[in-house]
């Protein structure tokens, strides 16, 4: 059955929804060093341009069964016979976890160069866009390649759950990539500096792997738990900078 234009009007006012409030939010919350509107859609496009290419190389793999081919490619190599399926599975999904947050990443660090960011909330806010942008555009992309196959009640719920869980891990994983690369590039140590860069890479990963993989498994309903964490962690490391900053301006002043 074809999907209802009803269906796509719908589909489409809510991934935008998620677009408005976001950038309403940190227009409004004047919390960072860059208030420019300006400089905030320029890295809001650099997101979508992210997201381009790992979407479609995602659209292929997908389309041309690539993810079972991977699995058979990666068993081949390790010995079918004692090959473990989980670990080939949480192989392959790391491999697709790594794509994606490559891609972001150079978004994210282009913007933190850019700017010259002067605190690791910088870096968040950068991180929040970024993930945004590129959530949603790889929602439409996925939705544009599956509208011709889902009913029209089945098609809103995945939008729906689509543009609630996975836009908001996206801006989780970016958010904690921005803030480490902000931290890399304010960083006067090298040893320093590597690590930093390291973990912005591994950590969104590591997360974005144990995310995809908790969405295939019968617990599936702790994505929604990981999502709601990973957003109060954020949040609490994000006040707890801007307070430490209110602080140094504080006693900058009574000096």
């Amino acid at each position: 059955m074809l999907i209802s234009y009803k269906a796509v009007f719908i589909a489409a006012a809510i991934g935008v929804l998620p677009v408005f409030i976001w950038v309403w939010f940190l227009l409004k919350s004047h919390t960072f060093s860059f208030g420019s509107s300006n400089f905030i859609l320029k890295v809001f496009f650099w997101g979508v341009l992210t997201a381009v290419p790992a979407s479609v190389f995602e659209i292929i793999v997908i389309e041309t069964q690539g993810g079972g081919q991977i699995i058979q490619t990666m068993q081949a190599i390790w010995n079918v016979q004692k090959t473990n399926i989980a670990f080939t599975v949480l192989v392959s999904t790391t491999l697709m976890a790594a794509i994606e947050e490559l891609s972001k990443g150079i978004g994210i660090g282009l913007a933190v160069l850019l700017k010259k960011v002067r605190s690791s909330n910088d870096g968040m806010v950068i991180g929040v866009l970024i993930g945004l942008a590129f959530g949603v555009t790889e929602n439409g992309v996925y939705f544009a390649s599956a509208m011709g196959t889902q009913r029209g009640s089945d098609f809103l719920t995945i939008v729906l759950l689509r543009f609630i869980l996975s836009t908001s891990a996206h801006i989780i994983y970016s958010s904690t990539m921005g803030t480490f690369l902000a931290e890399a590039f304010l960083s006067k140590n090298l040893s320093s500096k590597f690590l930093k860069i390291v973990l912005a890479f591994l950590l969104p990963v590591g997360i974005h792997s144990v995310f995809n993989l908790i969405l295939n498994t019968a617990f599936s309903w702790l994505a929604s738990i990981v999502i709601l964490v990973g957003f109060v962690l954020l949040w609490m490391r994000y006040k707890g900078v801007a307070r430490k900053e209110e602080q140094q301006r504080q006693e900058l002043v009574t000096q």
